[in-house]
């Protein structure tokens, strides 16, 4: 993988022009409670089953917990926009903002911020795991942080994290078909294990280009990835169980559009957990899907 000079000048520039934004501590804990309505299903039209005998297409997840006044949070987008370009079909990263009133600063632009932001990381803080004091606060995969302001390197931490993830196989593909009606999206989301293990699942409403004033750029600037609202009350998603290789396993979740979202801007992301080598939930995989749409299960190119 290679790291051009052009990008590592911009990594060094980071430290000499950053400020420090901190956050009270916040936290994590599975938990199978389910905060979206569960709808019925869509209309599923009928899509590729699933095939055991191949790989999934791996997306590596990023979480990063950022801010509207929070002038570094920019400089981090700066430098990871090369990285998700390069690895725009392998690489998910979902911007979580502060809410409107939940920091001592008066919170995210009410265009982008969002509840979900402070009970994740309230989730992380409370198991112990992740500290999400300092913005921006980047995590791979629930398992490790790509970055923290003023205490980990964030653009070189990116590039390594991701060539790291990306190297680790998924255990299981995720198909989403999903639909907008009557002032909702419906979403059914299915996993199809590659290897025998248990499972959570997570799903995410997000939205692009969300247009709003940002520190560091001004106003105007293009927000991608907002996550917007929560399917389930836990970071870790719902209890899936047990699941036998080549064996499926469905749930259906349902989201309220509210005002000022732009439907054709939404998406849904689903995540899929298992338990990592040191027995604790990470990501195994993730996908996103239009919230008017599906994606079917995609597998690594041979």
């Amino acid at each position: 993988m290679k790291i051009t000079t052009e990008l590592l000048c911009v990594a060094f520039t980071l430290a000499a022009a950053l400020c420090a934004c901190e956050q009270p501590v916040a936290g994590n804990d599975p938990d199978t409670g389910n905060n979206g309505k569960v709808d019925p299903p869509p209309v599923v039209v009928p899509r590729e089953d699933f095939d055991a005998t191949r790989t999934p297409h791996k997306n590596v997840t990023f979480f990063t917990f950022t801010a509207t006044w929070c002038g570094p949070c920019y400089t981090w987008k700066n430098f990871l926009k090369p990285v998700e370009t390069e690895f725009e079909d392998t690489l998910i990263n979902l911007n979580f903002y502060t809410s409107s009133t939940g920091d001592n600063r008066g919170g995210s632009h009410p265009a982008v911020a969002s509840d979900v932001t402070d009970d994740f990381i309230t989730q992380f803080g409370e198991g112990g795991i992740f500290r999400v004091n300092n913005f921006p606060t980047a995590i791979a995969e629930i398992s490790e942080y790509v970055g923290r302001y003023g205490l980990v390197p964030m653009y070189t931490d990116a590039m390594e994290s991701y060539a790291e993830w990306i190297e680790y196989p998924a255990k299981a593909a995720i198909r989403v078909d999903s639909a907008i009606k009557n002032g909702r999206v419906e979403a059914a989301v299915t996993i199809g294990a590659a290897v025998a293990d248990s499972y959570r699942i997570a799903v995410l409403l997000v939205e692009d280009n969300v247009v709003c004033v940002q520190s560091g750029y001004g106003e105007g600037y293009n927000h991608t990835d907002v996550v917007r609202q929560k399917a389930t009350d836990s970071v870790f998603g719902d209890e899936l169980g047990a699941l036998a290789v080549g064996e499926t396993a469905t749930k259906n979740y349902g989201f309220d559009i509210a005002t000022g979202y732009i439907p054709e801007n939404l998406s849904i992301v689903a995540y899929v957990l298992s338990m990592n080598d040191a027995e604790k939930w990470a990501i195994s995989n993730s996908m996103k899907a239009p919230a008017n749409g599906f994606t079917d299960f995609k597998y690594k190119k041979q």
